[in-house]
């Protein structure tokens, strides 16, 4: 099984102030980048696709607050794993993100819009272990918006939005231990769709890869984009990529790729750092 978690608005600056235990542990045990590139327009929307159908806003059309202008013609990862006869669950509290697929895409299809409240994001982890502990998944998407709420409503670096970070670890976590007691394999990708729209500081995203096929105690050296991990989702579960896509795989961090084998080949010999 691979898991895509998906943290709305979710910026490396606010997690080294927030208290994430299970992020931290997760990057101890898998491999991350903390500068990874968003799309342009920085926004929820243009991130949603982007994440989902690997191009830029541009190509999707999807790159204001609204649809407007969107183009369902790029194939969606969820569409290219549900046409594998692979087994769909999507957990998710933004409503847009059913725009991410056809409807038909997806065999679980659960949205609870409240973002405003923590709880939303509590509700979505809970529904989702429930469901999974009845259905044999081969791809899960969590999606957890409230830190991506607090940040639009009360600022970027704001302390609300520090805490609703620390909330998010908390519902990582949850959501991580008890899906590992009821599958295995499984790997998880946990990303974020845009940084937030006129934040100060940088725009990078950040990018946890952890599990039974991704290298351990890695940071990610490559220059790696948001549009990067439609591809290597479909590397995690062997299928192949969209040729309209525009990212590529982020291999050093998949230990059976050669390039993170070479990589480690390196290290035993003190060609890094």
């Amino acid at each position: 099984m691979v898991v895509l978690i998906c943290v709305d608005g979710a910026r490396p600056d606010g997690l080294v102030r927030a208290a994430t235990p299970h992020l931290d542990r997760i990057a101890r045990d898998g491999s991350t980048s903390q500068t990874v590139k968003p799309v342009h327009p920085n926004l929820p929307l243009a991130g949603q696709q982007s994440l989902f159908r690997g191009v830029t806003p541009d190509v999707h059309g999807a790159t204001g607050v609204v649809l407007n202008g969107f183009k369902r013609t790029i194939p969606s990862l969820i569409d290219i794993i549900a046409q594998a006869d692979q087994k769909v669950g999507m957990f998710y509290t933004i409503p847009s993100l059913r725009e991410v697929c056809l409807p038909e895409s997806a065999d679980v299809n659960y949205c609870n819009a409240r973002t405003h409240v923590s709880d939303g994001d509590n509700h979505i982890v809970e529904m989702a272990i429930r469901t999974a502990a009845a259905e044999d998944f081969d791809f899960m998407f969590i999606n957890l918006g409230h830190a991506g709420y607090m940040g639009a409503h009360y600022g970027w670096h704001s302390d609300e939005y520090i805490q609703a970070m620390t909330f998010t670890d908390n519902c990582i976590g949850k959501f991580t231990d008890a899906l590992i007691a009821l599958h295995q394999p499984v790997d998880f990708v946990i990303a974020s769709n845009h940084s937030g729209a006129n934040a100060a500081g940088s725009d990078d995203l950040p990018l946890y890869l952890w599990g039974y096929r991704c290298v351990q105690g890695r940071k990610l050296e490559s220059d790696i984009s948001l549009l990067d991990v439609a591809p290597t989702i479909t590397y995690l579960m062997n299928l192949p990529p969209a040729k309209e896509w525009q990212g590529k795989l982020i291999a050093e961090a998949i230990k059976d790729h050669p390039q993170a084998q070479a990589r480690n080949q390196s290290t035993v010999f003190g060609l890094e750092d």
